[in-house]
């Protein structure tokens, strides 16, 4: 029997509960990686585009991301108490019991088809309303403004991060500072296809 499941191709073969965790845990980052470069993309093409569908078409995205935030919020308490410095026996136990009530947790949430079936729902929606959408200006003039807003908004951000030393102010200009890694990352694949706007080549982002 062991031999012939060794023959069988790894696709056919059932998965181990390791398995379906770790799989769980990299469909999880994906979604919430394509829900932050949509979010982005949508923070490019905003002065270009109706402020009443930008702010519905966000709002969207960022429900869709709190679908999510409960595997994240878990992983992180659970990495925190595997850093506390407990020493007596008590607060051992303690710290081990809520930590096993954790790891079930991020094991696999009893709500996760119902909660992936409503983020696909709400990813399909936001897909038709792009697909529908009519942008102002020409391409140039529409990557020129959002960039210029966003990199704008980032050095504001930066600035107040350094005056304020605060970990809010910090993790504001670290939004920003992805919004513009994810805008240009797209911008970057969409140069390497040769489909880039006359001149695009040649602009540059001025503070």
């Amino acid at each position: 029997m062991a031999c012939s499941e060794s023959l069988m191709p790894s696709s056919a073969r059932p998965q181990t509960a390791s398995q379906r965790v770790s799989e769980w845990r990299t469909r999880h980052h994906q979604e919430r990686t394509t829900i932050k470069r949509l979010r982005a993309l949508l923070r490019l093409i905003r002065p270009a585009v109706d402020p009443a569908f930008s702010n519905h078409e966000n709002a969207r995205l960022r429900t869709a991301a709190q679908l999510l935030s409960f595997a994240r919020d878990t992983e992180v308490a659970l990495g925190t108490l595997k850093t506390l410095p407990v020493s007596n026996q008590i607060d051992q136990d303690s710290v081990r019991s809520v930590r096993s009530g954790f790891e079930i947790k991020v094991e696999r949430p009893n709500d996760l088809d119902e909660t992936m079936a409503e983020l696909r729902r709400r990813l399909a929606q936001t897909r038709r309303n792009f697909h529908r959408l009519k942008l102002r200006g020409t391409e140039r003039e529409i990557l020129e403004r959002g960039l210029r807003a966003v990199y704008r908004q980032g050095r504001n951000r930066m600035r107040d991060a350094i005056e304020l030393g605060e970990d809010g102010a910090f993790h504001r200009w670290r939004i920003r500072a992805k919004n513009l890694y994810y805008e240009l990352e797209f911008l970057e694949s969409v140069l390497a296809q040769g489909t880039s706007p006359p001149g695009f080549a040649s602009f540059e982002i001025a503070g």
